[in-house]
């Protein structure tokens, strides 16, 4: 869930930093993670929307109404990627291309985008696009359903990896 503390205040009528606060403390009673929006400058991160997911795939799985839906897998594997990779941030443009996890690995970021879909589209890579341009990264990843293979990019070249395949083969 993307949240805005202001609006979310707003909606609920109490002041955005109450709700910041109740953010907190599900946070740090383990029930969620946030995902900070990705910028080189630490209080733009700090003060743009976050991302919250739940802290596990039992949470998902347990509070979900849908499950066995259409998209219930895809958020059931969204979730368990944001806790396997240990993400602490997240991209998304003004034009909301998004990407759904920032890893940063040896002081670069990683972004991966999660597609719980048997093929990618080229409107499936806007938002790794964007990005890996924005911060000349020449590689990206796609998680999927079952799509194995490479996509060539204008920014550079994007890897498919099937999500079983992934949890076998990740490594910090």
């Amino acid at each position: 869930m993307l949240v805005e503390y202001k609006h979310l205040g707003g909606d609920l009528g109490r002041d955005q930093r109450t709700i910041s606060q109740y953010f907190d403390y599900l946070k740090y009673s383990l029930l969620v993670r946030p995902l900070y929006y990705y910028s080189k400058n630490f209080l733009t991160s700090e003060k743009k929307a976050k991302k919250y997911y739940l802290s596990t795939t039992a949470f998902t799985y347990f509070l979900s109404e849908n499950r066995g839906g259409k998209n219930f897998e895809g958020k059931l594997i969204e979730n368990l990627m944001v806790s396997l990779t240990d993400a602490q941030f997240f991209y998304r443009t003004a034009t909301k291309e998004e990407v759904d996890i920032i890893k940063i690995k040896d002081s670069n970021p990683a972004p991966i985008e999660i597609k719980y879909r048997s093929s990618i589209q080229k409107r499936d890579t806007r938002g790794l696009n964007s990005f890996m341009k924005k911060y000349s990264l020449s590689r990206g990843t796609i998680i999927t359903g079952d799509f194995e293979g490479s996509i060539q990019l204008t920014a550079g070249t994007v890897d498919c990896v099937p999500y079983w395949k992934f949890l076998v083969q990740y490594d910090e």
